[in-house]
């Protein structure tokens, strides 16, 4: 698991959502701010799959998220977003960050399988009950999202 941590992190003050002129709003009112990442993912190449989760900040993904987004080759990694808000869930948020990553396959919206074109590792057992937001491996080459 890696967390996106920024160069310089946030204090309460930056995160003041009342104040349109703390950091957190002046960010994400910029659409070409990529606040720096603290450490980078080590070995990024031997991932296939990434969940990206992130908090929505003013209506969308902050900025930092961009910067992860750009900072990889992610062609043909399969990427599942999901965020957590208080008012709105994902919606076409994911979709705008689909531009930063175009050669990535993702994972979200409708989009509920993706079918791999090697096999997967498969070591069938019983999980008991699927929930919402399960992923699992159908058959051998299929990944569904619930």
């Amino acid at each position: 698991m890696y967390e996106i941590v920024p160069e310089q992190p946030f204090t309460s003050t930056d995160l003041n959502y009342h104040d349109s002129n703390s950091r957190s709003i002046q960010k994400q009112r910029d659409a070409t701010a990529r606040p720096a990442i603290s450490s980078l993912v080590e070995n990024m190449d031997q991932y296939d799959i990434v969940f990206l989760g992130y908090p929505i900040w003013n209506g969308q993904a902050p900025k930092i998220i961009s910067s992860f987004l750009e900072g990889y080759d992610l062609n043909g990694k399969i990427i599942v977003p999901f965020c957590t808000s208080h008012s709105s869930g994902i919606g076409s948020r994911a979709s705008t960050l689909h531009t930063l990553a175009s050669s990535a396959n993702w994972l979200d919206r409708n989009e509920k399988y993706y079918y791999r074109q090697e096999s997967l590792p498969t070591n069938a057992q019983r999980l008991g009950n699927i929930r919402t937001g399960d992923l699992m491996i159908y058959g051998s080459d299929c990944l569904v999202f619930l």
